[in-house]
């Protein structure tokens, strides 16, 4: 009944998206979001943003591939910072009723003192019916 009471807070929030056909069949896309948040109760300040590009690349119907890179960061006044890189790349290839679709993707997390890095790879196939 009270609870709405014991978790005020004020919040700013924005986000922005732009997209560049570079030609027919490469475009390239930006995505960013902000956010800050403002807690009264508790005493709390945090701050997330993100940001990501994309280029993505269509040979025809049946190959399509996108590069990306992004950052990630989190700022709390009550935690460490946090801050994630992501980079990869993914290929979707359909040959007859098969998609093959390799992903690798390399993180990097810096975590107050910590710093950890992660590579993923990844390979998919589904058959269609």
């Amino acid at each position: 009944s009270e609870w709405y009471k014991s978790q005020a807070y004020k919040m700013l929030r924005w986000n922005q998206f732009l997209g560049y056909t570079i030609l027919p069949n490469v475009t390239s896309t930006l995505t960013a979001d902000e956010s800050f948040f403002a807690f009264s109760k508790p005493n709390r300040d945090t701050l997330t943003a993100r940001g990501r590009a994309t280029l993505s690349y269509a040979l025809n119907a049946t190959l399509f591939a996108d590069a990306f890179a992004g950052i990630s960061i989190l700022r709390d006044s009550t935690a460490p910072n946090d801050r994630l890189f992501e980079t990869g790349l993914r290929v979707q290839w359909m040959y007859r009723n098969i998609e093959i679709s390799p992903t690798i993707q390399f993180f990097d997390r810096v975590r107050g003192n910590t710093d950890t890095q992660q590579l993923n790879m990844i390979l998919r196939l589904i058959r269609r019916l």
